[in-house]
């Protein structure tokens, strides 16, 4: 299990935008949004203290060890193709758990970016 607490955005004082073709490539989700998707980024209120930010959620990424991936680890494999594997059962990276936190209106791309 690897975990990282990652800001929710303000519900008060957040403010929807459209992403840049950038922002999009880099997150690398070109195929999850389409040009009516907005984005979240704070502005800052009284409630949150003018960061932009209130409170933390977990995200989480849980290797389960089946017997596909037993194999591959006993057989030293190559990190890839256990990850290959991995993802193939089921498995979500933080990057994707996040992704689907910032698609949801929780925490902003820039919180994506640095916390994966």
């Amino acid at each position: 299990i690897a975990q990282r607490l990652i800001r929710k955005i303000c519900p008060y004082c957040r403010q929807a935008y459209k992403p840049s073709s950038q922002l999009v490539k880099l997150l690398r989700i070109e195929d999850r949004i389409d040009a009516n998707t907005s984005f979240l980024k704070p502005k800052g209120c009284e409630q949150c203290r003018y960061t932009g930010y209130a409170g933390r959620t977990g995200i989480f990424e849980f290797l389960r060890v089946t017997p596909a991936i037993q194999t591959l680890v006993v057989s030293s494999a190559p990190a890839e193709e256990i990850l290959k594997t991995a993802r193939s059962e089921g498995m979500k990276t933080l990057r994707e758990v996040a992704i689907e936190k910032m698609l949801g209106g929780i925490t902003t791309a820039e919180e994506v970016i640095r916390i994966t």
